[in-house]
């Protein structure tokens, strides 16, 4: 993305986060905080939108939503990394965590209510899906009666909604055909998380190595590898896990280029992870 939008995004990014330092006396500059990652979302979105300062708001808004959410997810997983920085859970404790991610949703609702109705109305559709997916992943951690389809279900939810609204919002609209393609693109994403769990190190994922299994979360990987009576992933799993990833993607077709271009680059690290690593899956804890 051109310097525009990361010269606005730092200004809002700022905005946040010194309000919430003096609000809350602390600096949160040491913290993943709304570091934004690779922007993905946002590039998703600008594939379809041009840039100025009213669109660029839109995308800050869609990753805070990413970021506030993140928040309380580390406080679920009791994660002590997130992009290789400490989370605020590991470091202010479970109390002030919470009530930064209160603040952050407080901060983000008056924030949609200067956009349209449209807009707010489709962001918190989406975090009802969100808040709807974790509850759906914390409920059947552990459970002997997941199936695949429920997994796609809380992953579409959890995940893949958010994807769904960067895609979807074009030209102050909703397009259902292009929302779908952030379907497709947001489950395979988490399917791709899903698979790094297993077999990637804490400093290439910037996140404690098995941390989904450590938490008992059911993730692809195990569901295929319960399905042929494994009692612990294995490489045939991680295999089985890339190529449905690799097939559910390769169905998904959007009118914007650059969008099918991330979509090919997805697809591309999930044959990376069949070509590369699987030789080398590390040992899977009972």
């Amino acid at each position: 993305m051109k310097d525009l939008f990361h010269s606005f995004y730092t200004q809002y990014q700022s905005e946040v986060i010194d309000q919430l330092g003096s609000f809350f006396h602390i600096t949160l500059e040491p913290f993943s905080l709304l570091s934004g990652g690779k922007y993905l979302r946002s590039l998703l979105f600008f594939s379809a939108n041009p840039q100025n300062e009213t669109t660029i708001r839109t995308a800050f808004l869609i990753e805070l939503i990413h970021a506030t959410s993140l928040v309380h997810d580390d406080i679920v997983d009791e994660s002590s990394l997130r992009r290789g920085k400490p989370t605020l859970f590991r470091e202010l404790g479970v109390p002030k965590a919470t009530a930064i991610g209160y603040y952050l949703l407080s901060y983000l609702q008056q924030q949609l209510l200067l956009q349209s109705p449209l807009f707010y109305q489709a962001c918190f559709h989406t975090l009802e899906s969100m808040c709807k997916g974790q509850l759906q992943e914390i409920h059947r951690s552990g459970s002997k009666q997941y199936t695949i389809d429920e997994y796609i279900d809380t992953i579409t939810w959890k995940t893949a909604s958010l994807f769904e609204l960067s895609t979807g919002w074009i030209d102050s609209h909703f397009n259902e055909s292009e929302a779908y393609f952030g379907t497709l693109f947001g489950q395979t994403f988490q399917i791709m998380d899903d698979i790094q769990d297993f077999i990637l190190s804490e400093e290439k994922t910037g996140k404690p190595f098995q941390q989904d299994t450590a938490q008992k979360v059911l993730t692809l990987p195990v569901l295929l590898a319960k399905q042929h009576g494994k009692s612990q992933v294995d490489e045939a799993s991680i295999r089985e896990a890339c190529l449905f990833g690799i097939q559910n993607l390769d169905s998904a077709i959007s009118q914007f280029p650059e969008r099918n271009r991330l979509k090919n680059q997805l697809i591309s690290s999930l044959q990376n992870f069949l070509l590369c690593t699987l030789g080398t899956v590390p040992k899977v804890k009972n």
